[in-house]
C-alpha cells in the first residue's frame, strides 16, 4: 500500500480518481484516510525512492525513474507490505464533506475541474505558486475556514495540525499575525505547544507545502512559547523510514 506525506497530493488523487475511475465514483465515496505514525513500530513506512535506490542496479529502467521522481516529480510517497492494522489509529473523511467545508475556498486550484483528469502532473502545476507567487493575504474568514475544516473533519486531535496542513496548501508569509491570532483564539495552549517541531518532524523539504508546513507550526509555536528557540528548516532530519511524529495519508 502506498501513503504519502503530502496532502496536496493526496487530495488531486482523490479528485483524479472521481473524473477517471471506472463508473466515476462519487466524492463521497472517495475518503481520505491520514495516520500518526508514532503509533506503528519504526521501519513500517519505507520510503519509495529507498527501495527504488536498493533495486534500480538491477533495472535500468527503475534508475531513471528514481531520477524522475527525486526532482520534481517527488511526492513524498511512503509504502507499507502487507496487511496493515489501521482500526482506531486513524481518521477517514470523504473528500465531500472537505469540500462542504470550505476545500476550494482553500485553494480554488483544486477545485478547477479541468485538472481534475491529471494527477501528477497538476500536483507540480498547482506547486508552482510557491516558486513564482507571492504569499496568498490570509484573511481571518481563511484562517476560520481551516480551523472549522480541520476540527470537523478530523477531530480535536488532529484540529491544529490539520488546519495548520491546509493553510499550507498556498505559500503564506512568514510569521503571519493573522494565522498566529486565530490559532491563539481558537487553541488552548497545549494544542498549540503540541506544534512544536520537537514533535513533529518533516520528512523531506522536497514537498514545498511541506516545508510550508513546517514554516507556519515553528512561527505558530514560537509566538506562544520560547522567543528564543531557533528550530530551523534546514535541521530537519532526512529519515530512510517515516519519522516518529508525522501524519501520512492516503486514498484507497
Amino acid at each position: 500500500m502506498s501513503w504519502t506525506s503530502s496532502l496536496l497530493f493526496a487530495l488531486q488523487y482523490g479528485l483524479y480518481r472521481h473524473s477517471m475511475d471506472r463508473g466515476e465514483p462519487q466524492l463521497e465515496e472517495i475518503s481520505l484516510f491520514i495516520i500518526d505514525t508514532r503509533g506503528f513500530p519504526e521501519g513500517t513506512f519505507v520510503q519509495d525512492l529507498e527501495i527504488m535506490r536498493v533495486f534500480e542496479t538491477y533495472h535500468n529502467g527503475l534508475k531513471n525513474f528514481g531520477k524522475l521522481r527525486g526532482g520534481e516529480y517527488y511526492f513524498g510517497e511512503y509504502l507499507t507490505q502487507g496487511e496493515l492494522d489501521i482500526e482506531g489509529r486513524c481518521v477517514k473523511v470523504s473528500l465531500q464533506r472537505m469540500i462542504d467545508l470550505g476545500l476550494f475556498e482553500l485553494h480554488s486550484g483544486l477545485g478547477n475541474r479541468d485538472g481534475w483528469n491529471r494527477w501528477a502532473r497538476r500536483v507540480t502545476e498547482l506547486r508552482l505558486d510557491f516558486q513564482t507567487g507571492s504569499p496568498n493575504p490570509t484573511t481571518r474568514s481563511v484562517v476560520r475556514k481551516a480551523i472549522t475544516l480541520a476540527q470537523s473533519c478530523f477531530g480535536d486531535r488532529w484540529a491544529a495540525p490539520l488546519a495548520a496542513m491546509l493553510l499550507a496548501l498556498q505559500p503564506r508569509e512568514q510569521n503571519d499575525a493573522i494565522i498566529i491570532a486565530g490559532f491563539s483564539a481558537m487553541f488552548s495552549p497545549v494544542e498549540i505547544a503540541g506544534l512544536s517541531l520537537k514533535d513533529i518532524e518533516i520528512g523531506d523539504l522536497r514537498l514545498p507545502e511541506g516545508e510550508q508546513f513546517g514554516r507556519l507550526i515553528n512561527s505558530i509555536h514560537r509566538a506562544f512559547t520560547d522567543p528564543d528557540i531557533d528550530l530551523v528548516l534546514n535541521s530537519f532530519t532526512r529519515l530512510e523510514s517515516a519519522p516518529p511524529h508525522s501524519f501520512i495519508f492516503d486514498i484507497p
